[in-house]
């Protein structure tokens, strides 16, 4: 993987450890992290066991702040549109490959969805770096979301794009709405300045943050509340199927693909994402007048009605911030990129792309 950026007028490069996590079958995890690729454009094979019909690109970046960070991306002549896609919470951009690539990156797609599709990992998550001093915190909000605006600057500066969407999931969400809130307006005279057309936001974490909804789940099942909360406190659902199903998947999932999907998810975080006792200092991320100026038709709010980390109050909350309607999906768990109705949040996401004005 090569790392490239300019700073200073200097051109940086460093070779890192490769993101092919992804084979044609289940291999070991940690064999398959010694692979390195240095500048190249590498075919990826999709784990479901095919090859992808366009090529898919490792190219990381360096941050303002010398941090290595671990990139993928998928691009396709022609396209003019742009998916950046961030993760959550003990997860990495692995979690896009698994479907969503191939969903909006497919080159011969008859129903529209061929975008350009980004995917990154945060700082202290993944294969991107972090700083040494960091101790078991990543990052803060503001940092990660600094990240986000560098990564679009390089994406932006590389190609010409008519839109530039931002996608995020869970806590990426909470990172995304941030960065969306404080980009640019529409004004023509900061119109160059813009980074983001348009916001997708999925299971993410309300701008005011998951405090109430840590309340509301305590009240309904205690007893669910209690493990769902240990479980992440421990890292237990990277260890114990059960776990790792109840916090991010629903039944309708694969045993097999739970197992799989629990050593990714096990392996993707060198230090928490961010320090929520921290986090409060920095929320809400704006006031709901900028979020009424910034949502009209730019915001798309999706969520699952079977998940057990953002329930529907906070789905329905983040929907109202941004001024639109939130789209609740039956039998859907949290990792809704993963889960078995993964294909319904992705025809809904490329219907929103399609329709923005």
């Amino acid at each position: 993987m090569t790392f490239t950026t300019t700073r200073g007028g200097t051109l940086l490069c460093a070779a890192a450890r490769s993101a092919a996590l992804y084979s044609a079958t289940l291999c070991d995890f940690d064999a398959r992290r010694r692979r390195r690729c240095v500048g190249k454009t590498t075919p990826v094979p999709r784990i479901r066991g095919w090859w992808c019909c366009s090529l898919m690109k490792e190219n990381g970046y360096v941050t303002s702040d010398g941090i290595e960070m671990s990139a993928i991306e998928r691009m396709n002549k022609g396209n003019d549109v742009a998916l950046i896609l961030l993760h959550g919470s003990y997860h990495a951009k692995w979690c896009y490959l698994e479907h969503f690539f191939d969903y909006f990156g497919y080159e011969n797609a008859d129903d529209g969805q061929n975008v350009d599709v980004f995917a990154m990992d945060f700082r202290g998550q993944g294969e991107s770096g972090m700083k040494k001093d960091g101790g078991n915190v990543a990052g803060t909000l503001e940092r990660h979301a600094e990240d986000v605006r560098e990564y679009a600057k390089y994406i932006r500066g590389r190609k010409k794009y008519e839109k530039v969407f931002v996608v995020g999931h869970s806590f990426g969400g909470l990172i995304a709405q941030k960065v969306f809130a404080e980009d640019s307006d529409d004004d023509e005279r900061v119109k160059e300045a813009k980074l983001f057309d348009g916001m997708i936001l999925l299971a993410s974490v309300p701008p005011t943050g998951n405090s109430e909804m840590v309340k509301r789940f305590l009240k309904k099942d205690l007893w669910k509340s209690m493990k769902i909360t240990y479980a992440f406190i421990s890292k237990q659902f990277g260890a114990d199927p059960k776990s790792c199903r109840e916090c991010f998947f629903s039944e309708e999932v694969e045993e097999k693909d739970i197992e799989k999907y629990m050593r990714l998810i096990n392996d993707s975080s060198k230090a928490r994402l961010l320090d929520l006792k921290k986090l409060n200092e920095e929320l809400p991320i704006v006031d709901k007048s900028k979020g009424r100026q910034k949502g009209k038709e730019k915001v798309l709010v999706i969520g699952g009605k079977d998940d057990y980390v953002v329930d529907e109050e906070g789905v329905r909350e983040t929907a109202e911030f941004w001024h639109v309607e939130a789209n609740l999906i039956e039998g859907l768990a949290h990792d809704v990129m993963l889960d078995a109705k993964w294909q319904t949040v992705a025809e809904r996401m490329m219907q929103f792309v399609n329709s923005s004005s």
